[in-house]
């Protein structure tokens, strides 16, 4: 019996034999696509970490970042004030983007003139959607890290908040903050005006008075100073905690070059083997061809409807 069991043809037993002889039939595809991809990540190497580098860098925008007080100056003396809504005015911003020497706003193939006048009305409604509800033109949500602009708000204790700009420019992008904080100081001034105003005067009439208790005269005169500081310009009404700096990621070309050596040597193992995987199924559709039982069987089931 167990002699019967060994004299068994084992027909799926695979001879290696046969798989030398397809890799060897087939070397010229193997080899020739082997060397293509070697030639070809050589080529490259010359020009595409250089290209890629600059192209890196003509894309990449900075960050530029500004420090404000929440208000501690109004609150010096009794005025509340909603500080960051200053930053939610469309046209605010869109001056702001003009006096910092910003020409245009948009991607590149349709983007909007901001020294024409007769685009301001496009451009004010670019600013409002982009720049102040966070949506594209279509009405869909940006995500923060794609927004050009916004302000964060640690917490609703904190003292500070900060603005941050996006922009390929790094001077263009301090400028526009720069502005934006001028812009927002003199608005808020003309808003507070009256307030400040009256504050200022009711101290010289509190000065003024001969009755009264010396407390109450010396911080009714403190405000008034206060005030009058705000009035005159001496302090900010808007107070600029931290000059506007920017931050701007490295970028290293040896690291692209680096980049690229990886993908290069998986590139060449992918061809090395896809070439062998082919080679085999070149082997098999010659095999078929080559059996006219099969190729019968084959062309009925083509013809078949």
């Amino acid at each position: 019996m167990s002699e019967n069991i060994n004299n068994t043809p084992q027909e799926d037993e695979i001879d290696l034999l046969d798989l030398f002889i397809v890799l060897l039939k087939h070397r010229c595809l193997i080899i020739c696509s082997f060397l293509g991809v070697i030639c070809l990540i050589l080529a490259g190497y010359f020009f595409y970490p250089s290209w890629k580098y600059e192209k890196t860098l003509e894309r990449q925008n900075v960050e530029a970042i500004m420090t404000l007080g929440t208000g501690s100056n109004l609150e010096a003396v009794g005025i509340n004030y909603n500080i960051p809504s200053l930053f939610t005015s469309a046209p605010l911003l869109l001056q702001s983007l003009k006096n910092a020497g910003i020409q245009q706003l948009g991607p590149e193939d349709d983007s909007i003139d901001l020294t024409n006048p007769e685009q301001n009305v496009r451009a004010l409604n670019y600013v409002l959607q982009i720049f102040v509800n966070h949506k594209t033109l279509d009405g869909e949500t940006i995500e923060e890290k794609d927004l050009p602009f916004f302000y964060t708000l640690p917490s609703k204790d904190a003292q500070y908040f900060e603005l941050k700009y996006y922009h390929k420019d790094s001077d263009l992008a301090l400028a526009f903050l720069n502005s934006l904080y001028r812009n927002a100081n003199q608005k808020l001034l003309e808003n507070i005006q009256p307030q400040l105003q009256a504050l200022a005067a009711a101290g010289e009439t509190a000065g003024n008075k001969t009755t009264g208790t010396s407390a109450i005269l010396q911080d009714a005169q403190q405000l008034s100073n206060v005030a009058q500081k705000i009035l005159d310009g001496s302090i900010p009404a808007l107070e600029l905690l931290e000059q506007p700096y920017y931050v701007k990621n490295e970028v290293s070309k040896k690291a692209i070059q680096s980049s690229y050596r990886k993908m290069a040597v998986i590139l060449i193992f992918a061809v090395f083997f896809l070439s062998i995987f082919l080679a085999f199924i070149l082997e098999f559709i010659e095999n078929i061809k080559s059996d006219e039982e099969r190729m019968a069987k084959i062309r009925k089931a083509l013809n078949k409807e």
